[in-house]
């Protein structure tokens, strides 16, 4: 074998632990969660080529959330 497939076992192991290990501060979190929900909401106002793109990889993905799926997870305030 070519390139570093000896050592991927390696690379998730440690991005598993950090996963598992990750801490996060709530202000930190609200900043992120608000950050990802403005660019859900700001998604209709995108390029059509944009739009284009995200469809045909909505639609030739199994398990995929629409944007309005995800935007509508997220508790109202």
């Amino acid at each position: 074998m070519r390139g570093y497939d000896d050592k991927l076992g390696v690379l998730l192991s440690r991005v598993l632990q950090k996963l598992v290990s990750l801490e996060m501060e709530e202000p930190r979190f609200e900043v992120l969660k608000e950050t990802h929900e403005r660019g859900l909401k700001n998604w209709a106002q995108e390029q059509p080529y944009a739009h284009a793109v995200y469809y045909v990889n909505y639609l030739l993905k199994e398990k995929r959330f629409s944007k309005q799926e995800l935007l509508d997870t997220m508790p109202c305030e």
